[in-house]
């Protein structure tokens, strides 16, 4: 409702000759009376909040009845000087007033009271309330209405029209950062703080407990640009809701200042987390692209000789292929490297190397494929690090031996490996 509305001027139960002896205290700056009712005489505004939107809980008779829409929060408080006002006369100057031009008041004590009234088409709720003694008075006022979509998820191709704002001198992005591909920001937001990690956790708030999640992960920290309209929790973390159930993920715990969020996107499960620690002029964007670690760390020989002593074998994930193929990536060195050291402190170890596979594709075909590897490896080790023939034995058990489910990505990366298995 952004039309003028009809001034209602409050009715007040006291002689008004009574007047004001000292300096009369300025309404803060940027504050106005909402144009539905007037002040009490002899007040100023102390505090003023104007939301595009937000949620406020009107207590009633029995229970309390949540209204979403614009709301404005007004501190009035008493001029030095004034004569004292009970909080039942400033209760019912409200009452009076609303039930006057056939507002209804649905609920009523001597210090606070619940109002409704519908003007120019809009329903509006108030409330007045005294909690912070006889010299001041709190009114709050939401004009009923649907919030504005901003955030476009990646399957959107349009933006939402909304009420423009001219900002001057606006305030450039963090060096180096950017939006998450999958959503936009919110319009009026800049960067103040980026960080891409290549690999790190995070704890997503369920509405029963919390899930870790690992992969690649972002943390985008955006602040309001000065001048900009002020927005609620709600409204911004609605915005992030709206946009990912569009594009057909899931929602797994909201609040009014939070949202844990899920979605499948071009294969890959991405997590996502809004939150408002830092006031509101600034949101916390927490996104996780769920993977598992690339492993860079390759286990030395002194490591791989323990595991076979203990064991009999050992996994080695530093050894890559061509997809599909047994062609050694020059990636790779280090971990032959780490072999060769193995088998020098050891002269008495032979091996079998056993090259496995997932079990994407045809089982023949990924046998054949782990034979080839494995004897890759071998000739590998033999031509260019020097391995005596006879301590070498290629084998190929393809997707036969998995030491994870093949039903996900991480899983699949896991069984895809290289086995040196002593022979005895």
């Amino acid at each position: 409702m952004r039309k003028p509305l009809i001034m209602i001027m409050t009715v007040l139960l006291f002689g008004l000759s009574s007047g004001i002896t000292w300096a009369a205290k300025p309404d803060v700056k940027d504050s106005k009376d909402h144009p539905i009712v007037s002040r009490i005489p002899n007040f100023y505004i102390s505090t003023y909040k104007e939301f595009e939107f937000d949620q406020y809980a009107f207590q009633l008779k029995q229970g309390k009845k949540k209204v979403e829409g614009r709301t404005y929060l007004i501190t009035y408080k008493h001029q030095k000087g004034a004569v004292p006002m009970s909080s039942i006369q400033k209760v019912q100057n409200y009452t009076n007033a609303i039930k006057k031009i056939g507002g209804e008041v649905l609920y009523e004590s001597k210090s606070n009271a619940t109002m409704v009234v519908n003007v120019d088409k809009s329903e509006i709720w108030l409330h007045i309330s005294t909690p912070y003694g006889p010299r001041a008075y709190h009114l709050t006022i939401v004009e009923k209405s649907l919030m504005r979509q901003d955030v476009v998820a990646k399957a959107l191709t349009t933006m939402p029209s909304g009420k423009k704002v001219v900002i001057k001198n606006k305030k450039k992005d963090a060096a180096g950062s950017k939006d998450h591909p999958l959503v936009s920001r919110i319009p009026n937001f800049y960067i103040s703080t980026y960080k891409d990690i290549e690999f790190g956790p995070h704890e997503f708030q369920l509405k029963k407990g919390k899930k870790k999640v690992e992969g690649r992960k972002y943390e985008i920290i955006y602040r309001q640009q000065k001048g900009a309209p002020l927005m609620s929790s709600i409204q911004k973390v609605r915005n992030y809701t709206n946009a990912i159930k569009k594009i057909g993920g899931e929602v797994f715990h909201e609040t009014n200042s939070m949202a844990t969020m899920k979605i499948i996107a071009d294969n890959r499960e991405i997590w996502l987390q809004i939150s408002n620690p830092y006031g509101e002029r600034a949101y916390y964007l927490v996104i996780v692209e769920k993977q598992s670690m690339k492993q860079e760390v390759i286990a030395d020989a002194e490591a791989m000789l323990k595991d076979i002593n203990q064991t009999g074998h050992v996994a080695v994930y530093g050894i890559h292929f061509d997809t599909g193929k047994s062609t050694i990536k020059p990636s790779s060195a280090p971990a032959f490297k780490e072999i060769t050291r193995l088998l020098n402190l050891d002269p008495k170890l032979n091996i079998y190397v056993i090259g496995h596979t997932d079990m994407v594709g045809i089982l023949s075909s990924n046998m054949r494929l782990a034979e080839s590897r494995a004897g890759a490896v071998v000739n590998e080790l033999i031509k260019k690090y020097k391995i005596n023939p006879s301590r070498l034995t290629p084998k190929g058990v393809g997707p036969l031996c998995p030491v994870a489910s093949n039903k996900s990505k991480e899983g699949k990366a896991k069984n895809r490996r290289v086995e040196l298995v002593e022979k005895i």
